[in-house]
């Protein structure tokens, strides 16, 4: 399937957004290595807005996606391997799907975006980690993205080339000289995510077939084509450097190791050099058939970490190398040979370019056209003109920090980079970008919160791209803070309110707690009264009630606020044996207790999930299986004692687990579920049969409580990682509940489970003395509104709905939070008619139930039903209580008096036959009733 949508939201991206870049001022520290990320990911210090002092403060994002999957995939690694995940996609697709339908259906996944982040007062706009890029001189490239596929455009809007393949994880790819149709794609991030394979597409990625190599990689770093010999393919990969000679069909591996990048000599491609990690540069000189060393004076020859390369076309005799320390990831030097590698120069930047990152942010690339000019790139990307004898940092808001792909247009007039932002583009060799193009949806999301008050308002936590939001249901997207984002919580009453959390940084907090009044264009921290903690990751929830009541987990604690994070205080005045790795709250009511939980960052028994329950925690694992963490908990939507477990790992069989008595007891519902890790759920506010599942391989629905799952991923790719999920409730206004899937590479998705899911239908008769007309058995058409109550007491409302009785009295109304299998009472409201009671229960089967009012007083509670009409026998409610106090008396005898002196006229509720005037027939019918003491029966 391919991703066309939201067109219009593209267009007006891409037409308001600016073309040129804008130069800053010096930056003071740098990212990674330097203070506090601004809005543009760039690393500064404001006083007035950071509470730290100036001390030298070390971000680690990479290494904060490897926590996030360490503990996703606990008690396995980061990296799954790829024999599992082989195994994986093999169970999914032996599971039962949905139907297919196509994007434009009610019940498909629809992509939200962001379709890129713009950033306030600026030209610049950002999307997520890109790791390749090919484009030759062509005004669209081909974007590989970190973990949400790989990219084109028609015309200006991206489509997604590989949406049905078992990852999205994209390390390298290349297409074919002369036939651009022909592409093969390396999946897998090396040292981030494992992909499952090789793959090559003969019709520009409508269709792919994987490739087998021998061993297999586990990501790939550099695949490309041979310039002259079209059928030639070279692959850097994490197991060796493989060549294939019959356009990608068959490999043979000639260098192993873990090679980090290659650089083809295009004048005379049987000369290739190929960076080694932890060893060095080899040079071939027969088209990668066999390979030497280099041991060149000028080249390092220990603590040799992560190689990048490049040569220039206009001049191929020169040669860049960039490596990192194998030590510490800091920067060991740039290199420069002006003889094809006979001799080299150490031309390293006046600073450490790679912070500590060198491993992960690492790239050279040089001018077709000029080989004295070149980009380097690092944290930030730096430009020489003079093959490195000088370099110029450029700060721009355009260019995102942490740099993977420089690509140069053959030519060599216009360069792209790629990096944790997306994509930039220079149409004047590298002095100035732009971000026009950036318009990719592969935003990767870790935590986020949809508004209540306002709906259109929604904001998340990302990998390197901070806090991204729109307040705008989707039209438009900002990027409101830089580095790492976390948890986010949006005040359900008061939508200006944002609050946060994000890292990593040294000092008291590993995670910042931040709090935004204006809907995050600006942000201050927020700590009184939390202790320092190295804690990663930290939540932000909020009870969703007035006034709003705030948690967050720091250290072994859970904090709370109800003064909008003026101030926290301990839930837990003891500390729990171990750290808080996740929360979940749940509330009724405003004047109800939450009951908050608590995953703790361990396996063993006793010290796994804390309850918080009326005011006391418990230890409430019991139940649950024996060596994994609880992931996280997801809450009943309409009740506090119904919740859900989904557990960490790849343990068969334990998936999701359910209570019913607030972590007392938990009983598995892991059903059919393949081995997948699973991420977060909804449950369905009216129907528990009804749940909705967000994996590491997409999403999952159960109608039957989990004994049977069935994948569930229209419109969304299979292989999407879904993070968390949120929903957001607007049935009373359109009948609309919607589930919300935050991706972690492919945005925000949106699903209306209205129209995916059968609503409960109550077909209804009832008539309303006065508007009943026995002379022609037909009665005046009429608005009523019906409650579900419970049948057990207090007789609590469940549900309720309204619509138009019909000339023969019937109306069929939809009932979204009834359950089936379960007894209501209906309540009949009308505007002058008296609330009258069912005498019997209704419970809806296959979704229907029925009621008839008309045939007998009886089917009213107490008999309460005044007779209409004897042939045929009809009967209504009484009409009359105008004040709806219940009781038809002379108070409401007096208005309907008083309207009929006035000779008053229209939809009027001393009307009471329907006919929009009030007179001595709606007289009548108010005090015969008054003189017989008619009031409300009920139970």
């Amino acid at each position: 399937m391919k991703t066309v949508s939201v067109i219009s939201i593209l267009l007006l991206y891409i037409f308001i957004s600016g073309s040129g870049s804008t130069n800053e001022n010096e930056i003071q520290a740098d990212h990674g290595d330097g203070a506090p990320a601004d809005i543009y990911g760039h690393m500064k210090f404001d006083e007035g807005r950071y509470d730290l002092p100036v001390i030298a403060e070390k971000r680690s994002g990479p290494e904060m996606e490897k926590y996030y999957f360490e503990r996703w995939h606990y008690p396995g690694g980061a990296l799954l391997e790829q024999d599992q995940l082989e195994s994986i996609w093999n169970e999914i697709e032996a599971m039962p799907s949905e139907p297919k339908t196509t994007e434009d259906d009610v019940n498909a996944w629809r992509l939200w975006g962001p379709y890129g982040s713009d950033v306030p007062t600026t030209t610049g706009r950002f999307t997520g980690r890109v790791r390749d890029i090919e484009v030759g001189n062509s005004a669209n490239p081909i974007v590989a993205a970190a973990s949400g596929g790989l990219w084109s455009y028609f015309w200006v809007i991206p489509y997604c080339l590989n949406e049905d393949m078992s990852s999205l994880a994209c390390g390298s790819f290349s297409t074919m000289p002369g036939n651009a149709s022909t592409i093969i794609l390396g999946t897998g991030e090396p040292r981030r995510r494992t992909g499952t394979g090789l793959y090559r597409s003969s019709n520009s990625g409508s269709n792919w077939t994987k490739i087998t190599l021998s061993p297999e990689p586990s990501a790939f770093y550099r695949v490309r084509y041979d310039d002259n010999v079209s059928n030639r393919v070279h692959a850097a990969t994490t197991a060796g450097y493989y060549r294939s000679t019959d356009n990608g069909y068959n490999w043979s591996r000639t260098l192993t190791g873990e090679i980090s990048d290659i650089a083809v000599n295009s004048v005379n491609t049987n000369i290739i050099y190929a960076g080694k990690w932890s060893d060095g540069i080899y040079k071939s000189t027969n088209n990668g058939v066999n390979w030497t060393k280099q041991t060149s004076p000028g080249l390092p020859a220990s603590d040799i970490g992560r190689i990048s390369l490049a040569i220039g076309t206009s001049n191929t005799n020169k040669v860049y190398a960039a490596i990192s320390k194998n030590s510490d990831n800091t920067m060991l030097g740039v290199y420069v040979s002006t003889n094809d590698g006979s001799s080299w120069t150490d031309v390293s930047p006046p600073e450490n370019i790679y912070g500590a990152q060198g491993w992960y942010n690492n790239v050279v690339g040089v001018c077709p056209a000029n080989s004295n000019i070149a980009l380097l790139g690092g944290v930030r990307m730096w430009r020489t003109t003079n093959s490195g004898t000088s370099w110029t940092k450029l700060v721009s808001d355009n260019i995102h920090a942490d740099q993977h792909v420089v690509e140069w247009t053959d030519d060599g007039q216009s360069v792209y980079i790629g990096n944790d932002g997306g994509i930039a583009v220079s149409a004047d060799q590298g002095v100035t970008f732009s971000n026009s193009l950036n318009v990719f949806p592969i935003t990767q999301y870790v935590n986020f919160d949809v508004g209540v008050s306002n709906r259109g308002v929604i904001y998340g936590g990302s990998q390197d791209n901070g806090f991204t939001g729109s307040t705008d249901g989707g039209n438009s997207w900002i990027f409101t803070y830089g580095g790492d984002g976390g948890g986010v919580a949006i005040d359900p009453f008061n939508s200006l309110y944002i609050y946060g959390t994000a890292g990593a940084y040294n000092g008291n907090w590993k995670f910042r707690r931040y709090k935004s009044t204006d809907r995050g264009l600006s942000w201050d921290t927020t700590h009184n009264g939390v202790d320092p903690a190295d804690t990663w990751y930290t939540k932000m929830r909020s009870d969703r009630t007035s006034p709003i009541t705030l948690y967050t987990n720091s250290g072994n604690y859970v904090y709370y606020s109800a003064n909008q994070a003026g101030s926290w205080t301990k839930l837990n005045p003891t500390a729990f044996p171990v750290e808080v790795e996740n929360l979940t709250v749940t509330k009724e009511s405003l004047f109800s207790d939450a009951v908050v939980y608590a995953s703790l960052a361990s396996s063993s028994a006793g010290q796994r999930l804390r309850v918080y329950d009326n005011g006391t925690w418990y230890e409430r694992s019991t139940g649950l299986p024996s060596g994994l963490k609880v992931n996280t908990v997801a809450a009943h939507i309409s009740s506090t004692t119904k919740a859900y477990a989904l557990m960490t790992g790849t343990s068969a069989g334990n998936k999701v687990f359910k209570t019913t008595n607030r972590g007392v007891n938990w009983t598995n519902i892991s059903g059919n579920l393949p081995n997948v890790p699973v991420g977060d759920l909804i449950p369905h506010p009216s129907n528990d049969n009804l749940l909705y599942l967000g994996t590491e391989m997409g999403c999952y629905k159960t109608t039957n409580g989990g004994q049977q799952w069935i994948r569930w991923n229209n419109g969304m790719p299979e292989a999407a990682i879904v993070t968390e999920m949120k929903w957001i409730d607007s049935t009373f206004e359109n009948g609309k509940f919607y589930v919300v899937a935050g991706t972690y590479g492919r945005s925000f998705y949106l699903r209306d489970i209205a129209g995916d899911d059968p609503v409960n239908t109550l077909s209804l008769n009832c008539l309303v003395q006065g508007f009943y007309n026995p002379a022609i058995n037909q009665t005046a058409e009429d608005t009523i509104r019906v409650y579900l109550r419970s049948a057990v007491s207090p007789y609590n409302v469940v549900d309720s709905a309204a619509g138009v009785i019909s000339s023969n009295g019937s109306v069929d109304l939809s009932f979204f939070y009834a359950q089936s299998s379960t007894n209501y009472y209906v309540q009949l409201i009308h505007r002058n008619g008296l609330e009258t009671w069912s005498a019997n229960t209704i419970s809806f089967s296959n979704f229907s139930a029925s009621y008839d009012f008309t045939t007998d007083d009886s089917q009213a509670y107490g008999n309460n039903l005044k007779e209409l009409d004897r042939s045929p026998a009809e009967y209504g409610i009484f009409g009359g209580d105008v004040n709806r106090d219940g009781t038809i008396d002379a108070s409401d005898a007096q208005l309907v008096d008083n309207d009929a002196y006035k000779v008053s006229s229209g939809y009027l509720s001393t009307d009471l036959n329907g006919d929009d005037f009030v007179d001595g027939s709606d007289q009548l019918i108010v005090e015969n009733n008054a003189y017989n003491f008619i009031s409300l029966i009920r139970p």
